[in-house]
């Protein structure tokens, strides 16, 4: 939401007009909105970890997400339930990534760690 306070995100604009690359096996997945990934009505569903466990980030992270969400289909279309997934997520710290050209941690920390003074929060890549 800090993005939309600085006027540099629209919630409803389709997610791939943001990340051109986000692809699904169906075009209903064109459907899909910042806000619907944000309140888990996407349609989106699984878990995607490779490369999400351990004590390092991985640079090619978002690249392997990206391949995976390809070959996905909708759980539901776009808007219309609601259902938990971690899937919901990553497009928006690919996001964040792509408006900031910063990597999502780091926008983190910049824009809501530090200024709340916040020194034991943070991101953990591991267990």
């Amino acid at each position: 939401m800090i993005l939309v306070d600085e006027g540099k995100l629209d919630i409803d604009e389709p997610i791939y007009e943001y990340i051109p690359e986000f692809s699904m096996v169906y075009e209903n997945f064109k459907k899909i909105t910042t806000r619907m990934l944000l309140s888990y009505s996407s349609g989106m569903s699984g878990i995607f970890l490779d490369g999400y466990e351990g004590d390092e980030y991985d640079e090619n992270y978002t690249k392997k997400f990206l391949e995976f969400i390809k070959t996905q289909d909708l759980k539901f279309m776009p808007g219309k339930s609601s259902f938990y997934c971690n899937n919901s997520i990553i497009p928006i710290e690919i996001l964040v990534e792509k408006i900031t050209g910063q990597k999502y941690m780091d926008f983190l920390q910049q824009k809501i760690f530090t200024p709340l003074d916040l020194k034991n929060t943070g991101v953990s890549l591991g267990e």
